[in-house]
């Protein structure tokens, strides 16, 4: 019987055309607006070298530059590339116009900076050089008023650069974009609260025919409430699924992680969602309708403050409230997929995971407790 309760409550969820839009339709339809949205507004070369000339005006000379300058552009990160085909400043410039490089640095008695329109890459060079103007400086005026403090002064600059701790990152798309896509599939899993939802409202006497009927049924409500959320679990999980290869196969978006941990996310999420809406459908005598449109702005506000519509959002509640990242279902899915494509360790991603399978369980057995003993008078 529990399988046969399970096959219909499967294919009824499947026929429920309201619920298939919100969980499958509307992802998908969004998802292929954000990529035209977002469509080469990430630009990956920005983490590779920025090609560069130098031009030495005057036959000048600055040692101390040059070898700032080949610090910098040497080893495996280096910062800069320098292009050696450009000898003199016409053919410097003729590279800067025709964009093969990012930038014409020129020494001479002061050192100087020519960029063909701003950008980040140019922002960079133009950072990297005051930044040498103001060591410079320091050395300098160091020199003239107390030469012996000079050793102080160098061992000084060398801890202030060396302030920032190297973290472990994966070789995951850090494309900044990718984070809707990410709140994209949160919202998906948190849409299949409405079908948690429909498993309350057909076996509760008061809300619907089939729920009559079947308080009328010898079969334990528990078993009929287990078989229905176990069907609506799979059908949601199978529907933002769909919307994962949809926006890997289709719309090409690089997720930064294997298939398989993706799906997994996509399971647990799929799960905090229904119990989501099973506790919600628990309470009280609302209709269908009402407690629908209580999940879709539960879940659109949950979505906001993880990034959906800002894309910043969640840092920002990160700052100010912390906590609401800790119990935010869209926020702690969103961030699965961000742990999973940028560290190279699964502890965040077992920590967010293991935080949505127990808030699943409070809401699940929370659920069980409010829907196991109503008796009606009449039905």
């Amino acid at each position: 019987m529990f399988f046969h309760l399970f096959k219909y409550e499967f294919i009824s969820a499947v026929r429920n055309t309201q619920v298939m839009f919100w969980m499958i339709a509307f992802p998908i339809l969004l998802g292929t607006f954000f990529k035209i949205a977002f469509a080469d507004l990430y630009d990956d070369e920005l983490f590779k070298e920025i090609p560069i000339a130098v031009v030495y005006e005057n036959d000048a000379e600055n040692s101390a530059f040059d070898e700032a300058l080949s610090a910098v552009s040497s080893g495996d990160n280096a910062l800069f590339s320098i292009d050696k085909t450009a000898i003199d400043k016409t053919s410097a410039m003729g590279l800067l116009e025709s964009g093969d490089i990012s930038g014409v640095i020129f020494v001479g008695e002061d050192i100087s900076l020519s960029v063909k329109s701003e950008s980040t890459k140019a922002s960079i060079i133009k950072f990297f050089l005051d930044q040498y103007k103001m060591n410079e400086k320091i050395i300098s005026d160091t020199l003239e008023s107390d030469p012996t403090k000079l050793a102080d002064v160098i061992e000084a600059m060398n801890i202030s650069e060396s302030c920032i701790t190297e973290r472990s990152f994966t070789g995951g798309n850090r494309d900044p974009y990718v984070q809707y896509f990410y709140n994209l599939l949160a919202m998906s899993c948190l849409f299949g609260s409405m079908a948690g939802l429909a498993v309350v409202t057909n076996t509760q006497g008061n809300l619907s025919a089939i729920g009559a009927r079947r308080c009328t049924s010898p079969i334990h409500k528990l078993v009929q409430i287990t078989a229905g959320l176990l069907a609506v679990t799979l059908v949601s999980f199978l529907c933002s699924a769909v919307s994962l290869l949809y926006l890997i196969a289709v719309l090409k978006i690089d997720f930064g992680a294997p298939v398989l941990p993706l799906i997994g996310i996509i399971a647990v999420g799929s799960l905090a969602g229904i119990s989501m809406g099973f506790f919600v459908g628990s309470f009280g005598r609302m209709g269908e309708g009402a407690k629908t449109a209580i999940l879709i702005a539960v879940s659109l506000i949950l979505c906001f403050f993880s990034g959906l519509m800002v894309g910043n959002m969640y840092g920002y509640v990160q700052m100010y409230a912390p906590w609401l990242n800790k119990i935010s279902l869209a926020a702690l899915i969103t961030d699965s997929f961000y742990s999973l494509n940028i560290y190279d360790t699964y502890d965040r991603l077992l920590q967010n995971l293991l935080t949505l399978c127990i808030i699943s369980a409070l809401f699940t057995i929370g659920g069980f407790l409010l829907t196991r003993r109503q008796k009606y008078a009449s039905i």
